[in-house]
């Protein structure tokens, strides 16, 4: 994996890092996709307890879904949202948009982490690939 600011042009914004991923993958009767079981990120990436890191992702039309961490802690229930996860089918690629504000001078930009990757082009190659779909659902401005 990649760790690279997304619209980055220069390589001093890119960070190698290793994530694992455990679970399982189920066609859904729609004919989207449901990912059970953990991503594991960074500690320094996810301020989560490491034993509640099972997440329950559904993958639209566009292969996006929501990278949101559930957990119970001292009886309240607490979320962590990460961000938009893109995997293609067997889950060999992935792109992870962090959608936590990330400022780079006056631009807002989203720290992606993509791979499986050793530079930022090969990262940005993935990322693009896999959103490509939902990156053009949007209507043009």
């Amino acid at each position: 994996m990649v760790e690279f600011h997304r619209g980055s042009t220069t390589l001093q914004n890119t960070e190698p890092m290793t994530i694992r991923i455990d679970g399982y993958v189920a066609k859904k009767r729609n004919n989207t996709r449901e990912f059970v079981g953990n991503v594991h990120l960074p500690d320094e990436l996810l301020p989560i307890p490491k034993d509640r890191r099972t997440v329950d992702i559904s993958f639209d039309q566009h292969d996006a879904g929501s990278l949101i961490y559930s957990y119970v802690e001292d009886g309240y229930t607490k979320t962590f949202m990460y961000g938009t996860m893109f995997a293609n089918d067997d889950f060999s690629k992935i792109a992870i948009m962090n959608t936590s504000t990330q400022k780079q001078g006056d631009l807002v930009t989203p720290l992606m982490l993509s791979g499986p990757a050793t530079n930022q082009e090969e990262a940005l190659s993935i990322s693009e690939e896999l959103m490509k779909d939902y990156l053009n659902s949007f209507p043009p401005k």
